[in-house]
This record gives structure tokens, C-alpha cells and sequence, in this order.
């Protein structure tokens, strides 16, 4: 009965923690056509990842906490 009780308990906990996932603030974003991609925590990462000579990398700003 033991067994039971704590198999639900963590397949309850494990299935609820996903809701409440904390969002990741990333330091850089890259500018591309028609907005921002907040993807990276470093400026080497970002710059990598740039397809074209019209993107650039950026800091991201600071997240509020409301």
C-alpha cells in the first residue's frame, strides 16, 4: 500500500512540475527580420549563429518582475 501511495505522490509531482517551469533569461538576442530571438548567453554564441550580414547580436535587456 506503501508503494502505491509514494508511486502517485511522485507521478503527481513529476507531472505538475512542468507547470511551473522558470524561464530562462538569456544575456544576448539576435535581430532578425520582423523581431528578436532571446537564445543565447554568450556574444560568441549569438554571433555564430548569424545566417546573414543583416542580423546582429544585441544585450538582452533586463527581465520585470511583475
Amino acid at each position: 500500500m506503501r508503494l502505491i501511495t509514494v508511486a502517485t505522490l511522485l507521478i503527481g509531482t513529476l507531472a505538475g512540475s512542468s507547470a511551473f517551469a522558470q524561464h530562462v533569461h538569456h544575456k544576448y538576442c539576435r535581430l532578425v527580420a520582423g523581431g528578436t530571438e532571446c537564445a543565447y548567453d554568450t556574444l560568441a554564441q549569438c554571433q555564430a549563429s548569424r545566417t546573414g550580414q543583416d542580423q546582429s547580436c544585441v544585450p538582452n535587456t533586463a527581465p520585470i518582475n511583475h
